[in-house]
């Protein structure tokens, strides 16, 4: 709540209370000056009404006469003093000030010059005359004096009663002017904070939005400006929301992008300096051969070695390049002619060419795999990535040492799976057994004729079929496995 009480708030409330406590300012001043004088006018019109109705009044019948004026007195509050010329033939006997000693009622009080003390407040038009009369007991009146053919008729009221009636009046109207007030300064909060509320609410969220937080909306309330305005910056938050997640996206794609683009920048170049360090060797070696034969070898014995080490290191380079030319080959996203294929004859094909290899470490192999095991794909591309994964497993196997094909269920699809015991791959080295001439074991047995390129050439060749591929430790060997591709 507190956040509602801010800048729109104050001065709306503020400039409403200034209105009302201005409008009850001038209610209390007008009826200070006002409503005095308003009563006093109304009683000098009950005492010239009063004054017509005595004058009416047979005082022949004296008995009927009385009762007449005193229904009168009764009536509009008043005395009454009927002179017929100096004669007084009635006098009220109410008294409204102190007893004076001597009288009885107001005999003589008006007639009478030397107890009175009179201000002339002038002619009524009709022949009337309105004075302020104080008796000897400081007791003032408010006379109506006329004459009526030979009767002369006093009709009076204490300006007590008038001046008490206006005080009375006036006090009511502060007590009610104040409760009124602060009955509006309420109505002020409570109509201050419905109309501020849908502004303050508006704000945060504009707030929030300049902090590119576009979760929280303006309620809409109603159907008018405020309401309309609401809408418009709750349209205009999604806009730059969609707006700021496209570019968002768009970035993260840019990033990625130019991450793949450094990383194939590092590849390059680690795939130059690699097949540099591969070709300098035998390069060097035959150079030195070669050197070696010009300056004439005598011994037949050393050039038939001489230029056995330089057939050696040719076809070493030799089969580099091919292999080289295979990696780039199946890298250049040349699409696949795809057809069944039978991954157990894939297999078996794999094992017959590298028994020579098998049988020197003397390894047990285990084929566990259905009669068919029907893929889609290229099938020399497909028997390539089984032999390769096969040759990985025998030159990392110990002698004596057990590898194992087999499948295992992938969800709704099937893997081909190569176990080899041995050493684990370090979980460092996981994602980068994939990378051209990358040797997880760090030993460069030129004896193997191994270059790193056989992983490679694999992930080449099942990114062509669109088949994941991917290696595991378990507890005592390695699994690399496959994805078996069928029809897309």
């Amino acid at each position: 709540m507190k956040k509602h009480f801010s800048g729109s708030w104050r001065r709306l409330f503020l400039s409403m209370a200034a209105i009302s406590i201005l409008f009850a300012a001038v209610v209390l001043v007008a009826n200070g000056g006002l409503f005095t004088a308003a009563f006093t006018a109304h009683e000098k019109s009950v005492l010239r009404r009063a004054a017509d109705a005595a004058a009416a009044v047979d005082v022949n019948d004296r008995e009927a006469a009385e009762e007449a004026l005193r229904a009168l007195e009764e009536g509009d509050n008043v005395q009454f003093n009927l002179y017929d010329g100096e004669t007084l033939i009635y006098a009220s006997l109410r008294q409204f000030g102190p007893a004076r000693p001597g009288l009885s009622g107001f005999d003589l009080l008006i007639r009478s010059d030397d107890q009175r003390q009179i201000a002339d407040l002038g002619e009524d038009g009709e022949g009337g005359r309105y004075t302020e009369v104080t008796d000897g007991a400081d007791v003032t009146y408010l006379v109506y004096t006329r004459t009526y053919d030979s009767r002369i008729i006093e009709v009076m009221i204490p300006l007590q009663i008038i001046e008490a009636g206006a005080g009375f009046a006036t006090r009511f109207t502060l007590v009610v002017m104040t409760v009124a007030l602060l009955v509006v300064l309420i109505v002020n909060v409570w109509l201050s904070l419905r109309f501020t509320k849908p502004i303050t609410e508006m704000n945060d969220v504009a707030r929030q939005m300049t902090r590119l937080d576009f979760s929280r909306k303006a309620e809409v309330r109603g159907k008018d400006e405020l309401a309309e305005l609401a809408g418009s910056l709750n349209a205009m938050s999604d806009s730059l929301d969609a707006a700021l997640r496209e570019l968002q996206d768009k970035n993260a794609r840019l990033e990625d992008e130019i991450e793949e683009h450094r990383r194939l920048d590092e590849m390059r170049s680690g795939f130059v300096a690699n097949v540099s360090h591969e070709l300098k060797t035998p390069l060097a070696i035959l150079q030195g051969y070669a050197e070696a034969l010009e300056d004439g070898a005598d011994d037949p014995a050393k050039r038939e070695r001489y230029c056995r080490v330089i057939r050696e290191e040719s076809e070493r380079m030799h089969g580099l390049v091919l292999r080289l030319l295979e990696l780039s080959r199946y890298e250049s996203g040349a699409a696949v002619q795809a057809e069944p294929v039978d991954l157990t004859v894939c297999a078996a094909n794999v094992v017959d060419r590298l028994s020579p290899r098998l049988e020197e470490k003397k390894v047990a192999l285990t084929l566990d795999l259905p009669e068919r095991l029907p893929a889609e794909g290229d099938p020399v591309m497909l028997e390539q990535a089984v032999e390769n994964y096969l040759s990985n497993a025998v030159s990392h196997v110990p002698e004596g040492g057990e590898i194992r094909l087999f499948t295992e269920p992938y969800g709704e699809k099937e893997r081909l799976c190569v176990y080899n015991a041995g050493s684990h791959v370090a979980p460092e080295d996981l994602e980068n057994v994939w990378q051209s001439f990358y040797r997880a074991d760090k030993s460069h047995n030129r004896a193997e004729g191994r270059f790193g390129l056989g992983l490679s050439i694999v992930r080449a060749i099942l990114v062509a079929h669109r088949a994941d591929f991917g290696v595991y430790n378990t507890e005592d060997g390695v699994v690399f496995w496959m994805e078996i591709p069928h029809a897309q």
